[in-house]
C-alpha cells in the first residue's frame, strides 16, 4: 500500500526529505523525495508486495563534471569509502563528457551494488545509483 511503500522508503531516505511523488504501477511503486536543506533528491523502485526497495537513485545539485582535476583516483576511492564504510570491489575510472572530467566509481555494499559519479575537483557525489539485493 503507499503508507507501506513510504515507510520502506524512509528506511533509506533522510526523515527531513519531503515526499512530491508517488506513481502506482502493478506490484511496483515509484516514489520520489527531495530534501530541501540539501537539495538533494531520491527516486525508489519498491516492490509493493515483498515491501523491499528494489533500486534507488540519489540526485544532488554537485554537477560531476569539472574541467578541473583536483582528487586523484585513490582521492576519489578515499571519499568512496568515507561515504560508504562497507564498500568493497571499490573500481574507479576517470571518464570525459566534451570539456569535462568525472569520476565513475562502482563498488558492492551489504545492501547491494552502487553506481556513482564524482566531481575531480569537489569530491562530491552528483549521481548515485543503488541496486538493492
Amino acid at each position: 500500500t503507499y503508507k507501506t511503500s513510504i515507510a520502506t522508503a524512509r528506511t533509506e531516505v533522510p526523515q527531513e526529505a519531503v515526499l512530491f511523488g508517488y506513481k502506482s504501477e502493478k506490484n511496483i511503486d515509484l516514489l520520489q523525495f527531495r530534501d530541501n536543506d540539501s537539495y538533494i533528491e531520491y527516486k525508489l523502485v519498491i516492490d509493493n508486495v515483498l515491501n523491499k526497495i528494489l533500486e534507488m537513485d540519489i540526485h544532488g545539485s554537485n554537477i560531476p563534471g569539472s574541467t578541473t582535476i583536483k582528487y586523484t583516483s585513490t582521492g576519489i576511492m578515499d571519499i568512496v569509502k568515507k561515504a560508504y564504510p562497507d564498500a568493497k570491489n571499490i573500481a574507479i575510472e576517470q571518464k570525459q563528457d566534451g570539456n569535462n572530467f568525472y569520476y565513475e566509481a562502482g563498488f558492492d555494499i551489504k545492501k547491494g551494488k552502487v553506481e556513482a559519479k564524482l566531481n575531480p575537483f569537489t569530491g562530491a557525489f552528483g549521481h548515485t545509483h543503488i541496486n538493492f539485493k
